[in-house]
């Protein structure tokens, strides 16, 4: 935003004064990108809400046709890395051993150079999503949904501050520093660039031979039996950093193995999170219930994707345990939804999925899709560890005597398709557990409540993953509300104390 004051700078300022005005409108400025920052992305999310919405098609035609352009490109430039890695592996198992390096390295160079592309065009798209969040808010000025709101003030927020950067610089003519200084600045500047754009030149067209090399090095380790290349993968080099995704997943998929029971307390936000993690649990889990309460929306796939997915990559920063998020049934029914949320959730840092079998109107969906689902979300994203819940004992359209064959009949094709484990929620027998473990050709989930056996008697009958699910929040929000019921029946505090958190433990678990 441009400056609008222009006052003569006096002759003679002290320079104290001018370097303290200097760090004020630098301040200011730093507060006036920033809200420009949040400003263009609330006008991305305006118009990713706005982008389905049928009232909107006359007047913003150009723009959805942009919008619709972008995505198809994204989702074509998708689909050919999905074919090619196929390709690969075909190839990769047809043609003799001496000849694999070259197939992984055709394979490496193909999907790089697709994986710009799609960056580019993911890019494309966001500016698309942003001009018809701005068109939609210029277009009509009464939108009153959160994110034309957001926009809006973040508007304000960058005006506020340049006027307020402005106000500083005016008794000095709108720069700090004094004309001399402010040259040499410039002059320095410009001298920066000019030597940054020469290093650039000169090391740019050298790219390829380096990254050649690094890849022919990376290749003469991996597939020969050289003393530097078993230090290389030994356990004990570079593990001083946080651990990858991929090496997440695999220790989640690792844990459904035993010979310990996975028991898994699901949590709902960062704080929770952290405690749990420090608590010992070798993994954290969220529920969908939980995250959707923080909203202000029932359980039920009544929250979005985006929230949903949001809420996972902030819990998944905050703690170096794998994660695996609780997305219901996938947010919507085709394979196509399927593999959008498993992408999603790898790419903000969650490692495993829990996946339900039900439709939004509360009907088991049939087995067919739910395996063609599972499918398709083990090829979007195959790192990822999937849970595949059935919820037989959870609905009405199956009879109770027919329950039990019901759902071992579903676990083991979910298994079959791709799943690493399977959930079946809502039993609590040991007897029906027992048969389920016997029964299911694979790791066993089972709901855990006040009426489930013991974690010990769970690990004896052979489960191999329990989950609180919505429990835990559930519980703590029935003690926030029995301490509002003791401040309005006996006005005493005395709940304000069970297992509360000091506030200096809590400051620290949160820094």
């Amino acid at each position: 935003m441009e400056s609008t004051l222009s006052v003569p700078p006096p002759k003679h300022v002290p320079i104290r004064e001018r370097v303290s005005a200097g760090i004020a409108a630098f301040r200011f400025s730093r507060q006036e990108r920033r809200a420009l920052r949040e400003h263009g992305f609330a006008l991305q999310k305006l118009g990713e809400s706005l982008g389905s919405r049928d009232d909107l098609a006359e007047r913003l035609s150009e723009s959805l046709h942009e919008v619709g352009e972008r995505r198809s490109k994204c989702d074509a430039i998708t689909s050919s890395l999905g074919r090619s890695l196929d390709d690969d592996r075909a190839d990769y198992a047809e043609v003799p051993a001496l000849v694999r390096p070259l197939v992984i390295l055709r394979g490496l160079a193909h999907r790089g150079v697709l994986r710009a592309r799609l960056y580019r065009a993911r890019k494309e798209l966001s500016v698309a999503w942003e001009r018809l969040g701005g068109d939609a808010l210029d277009d009509d000025s009464s939108l009153t949904v959160p994110a034309a709101e957001l926009a809006r003030a973040a508007r304000a927020a960058a005006l506020r501050a340049c006027e307020d950067r402005d106000r500083v610089l005016a008794p000095y003519g709108g720069a700090a520093l004094p004309p001399g200084m402010a040259r040499g600045a410039r002059e320095a500047r410009h001298l920066t660039k000019s030597v940054a754009k020469e290093v650039r030149g000169a090391l740019v067209p050298r790219l390829p031979a380096v990254a050649g090399m690094g890849v022919g090095w990376w290749v003469a380790n991996t597939f020969t039996d050289s003393s530097f290349s078993a230090t290389l993968h030994s356990p004990r080099c570079g593990r001083t950093t946080m651990p990858t995704v991929l090496e997440k997943a695999n220790t989640l998929r690792a844990l459904h193995q035993g010979p310990r029971l996975l028991v898994l307390a699901n949590v709902w936000d960062c704080a929770s999170a952290r405690i749990v993690a420090k608590a010992g649990l070798p993994a954290l889990a969220t529920s969908s219930a939980a995250v959707a309460a923080i909203y202000g929306y029932p359980d039920g796939e009544r929250i979005s994707r985006d929230e949903m997915i949001e809420l996972v990559g902030r819990i998944a920063g905050c703690v170096s345990l794998p994660v695996s998020a609780d997305v219901e049934a996938g947010y919507g029914q085709t394979t196509d939804d399927a593999a959008q949320t498993a992408r999603a959730v790898l790419a903000c840092g969650a490692v495993g999925i829990n996946l339900e079998d039900t439709a939004t109107d509360g009907r088991l969906l049939p087995v067919e899709a739910q395996v063609a689902r599972i499918r398709a979300a083990r090829s979007a994203a195959e790192p990822l560890v999937i849970n595949a819940r059935t919820d037989v004992f959870g609905v009405e359209d199956v009879p109770a005597a027919e329950r039990m064959a019901e759902a071992i009949r579903r676990a083991n094709a979910y298994l079959a398709a791709g799943a690493d484990c399977a959930f079946v929620p809502w039993v609590v027998d040991p007897e029906r557990i027992s048969a389920l473990v016997r029964e299911i050709r694979g790791p066993l989930n089972v709901l855990i409540s006040p009426k489930s056996p013991p974690i010990p008697e769970l690990e004896r009958l052979g489960v191999r993953r329990a989950s609180v699910g919505s429990g835990m929040a559930r519980a703590a929000y029935g003690l926030a509300a029995t301490i509002v019921r003791e401040l309005l029946d006996s006005g005493t505090y005395r709940s304000l104390a069970q297992g509360a958190i000091p506030y200096a433990e809590m400051q620290q678990l949160l820094e």
